[in-house]
């Protein structure tokens, strides 16, 4: 549906992503509207895990799409050839996906589309969910044909490949999906093709998750095997699969998210050196004790970001003359030395102020 490149925003210098229609989507009435209503969706959405978009231009016939640019990959690069991710980064990165819904189902938003490719994780150690372009508000109608189901076949519940309309619980659904597949490599529901897949979704014929990860805690399944249980069964609320995954994230003993994924990201050789400058030394340390890294190398980085920070920058405008000044001064100077003159001796005064006003009269 649409291409996005990096770009900088001259008029503030900082990083963007560019998100514009391919041409021949471009074309079609409905996928513009559809591409419109996304940034519609997202200006509407304010959170620290949800990419926030800066505009809407349109030129030469084509509309673009300004996005804050994320810095770092998406969770489906980090999970490719079915690597496993650690208990603990999993359950950050859902964490962090369930608080994004959380603030879009506050506002009546369904995205529709949870999956890995639509999550990403920056170098800082920051979770964004993006892609909200077949996201819809609750109630509204589809921008698509009659029984056309869109999203991603293996995180769509079952109750929405039965035809049944969209919910706020569906998303929840693709939740516990993507959670699964972060923790065993794998998705929850397999088949050889389409047809086969839809069914084995439809039946609820899966493995358990501790089949086939078995250090996986069973409070941990317990909340995968609720994201996926049929729709009154689920999880009715983002902010109740919120808390129990938050309470899991404690469990694992992180005390700061940021660092344990900036840690892992340089781990897998996805973040620079640098990057690690941007969390404290002791948080680091305490998220990751393997990290191989000197404590002294990550010391000198981090007091050369505190020191680009701490330099004074002077700013000097240019002084412009004010003509009116000296004029204003004057005229003030005069009224009050007139105001003091005629308070010691006012008829003096006023005798002095006709005879000033005859000779300009008679000039």
């Amino acid at each position: 549906m649409a291409e996005v490149y990096r770009g900088t925003q001259g008029t503030l210098g900082r990083k963007v992503a560019v998100k514009v229609m391919l041409p021949k989507m471009a074309a079609d009435r409905d996928m513009e509207k559809r591409f419109r209503r996304e940034a519609r969706t997202l200006g509407a959405l304010q959170h620290e895990n949800i990419i926030a978009v800066h505009d809407l231009v349109e030129k030469n016939r084509q509309v673009f799409m300004i996005l804050e640019f994320v810095d770092g990959p998406d969770v489906a690069e980090l999970i490719r050839g079915g690597q496993k991710l650690p208990l603990d980064v999993a359950l950050i990165i859902a964490t962090s996906v369930a608080r994004a819904l959380e603030h879009a189902h506050f506002r009546r938003i369904i995205h529709r589309d949870i999956k890995p490719s639509n999550v990403m994780v920056s170098r800082r150690g920051e979770v964004k969910l993006g892609d909200f372009g077949i996201a819809k508000e609750v109630g509204d109608r589809d921008l698509t044909a009659t029984g056309f189901v869109v999203g991603t076949p293996s995180y769509l519940p079952p109750e929405l490949l039965k035809g049944e309309r969209a919910e706020l619980r569906g998303d929840l659904y693709a939740v516990g999906v993507l959670l699964f597949e972060l923790l065993s490599g794998q998705k929850p529901f397999k088949g050889d093709g389409p047809k086969e897949l839809v069914a084995a979704i439809l039946a609820g014929h899966r493995e358990k998750l501790r089949t086939l990860a078995p250090d996986v805690p069973r409070a941990v399944e317990k909340i995968v095997d609720t994201c996926l249980a049929p729709a009154a069964d689920r999880y009715q609320r983002a902010a109740d699969l919120r808390k129990d995954l938050e309470a899991q994230v404690r469990e694992t003993g992180v005390t700061n998210p940021a660092a344990r994924l900036v840690a892992f990201l340089y781990s897998k050789q996805l973040a620079r050196v640098e990057d690690l400058a941007t969390v404290d030394v002791g948080e680091l340390r305490a998220a990751d004790p393997t990290l191989d890294l000197s404590t002294a190398q990550i010391e000198a980085l981090s007091k050369a970001a505190d020191a680009s920070l701490d330099v004074p920058i002077e700013v000097t405008f240019p002084k412009r003359r004010r003509w009116w000044r000296p004029i204003f001064a004057s005229l003030v100077l005069a009224i009050a030395a007139g105001a003091v003159t005629y308070a010691i001796a006012p008829v003096q005064t006023m005798a002095l102020i006709h005879t000033t006003m005859n000779k300009l009269a008679s000039h």
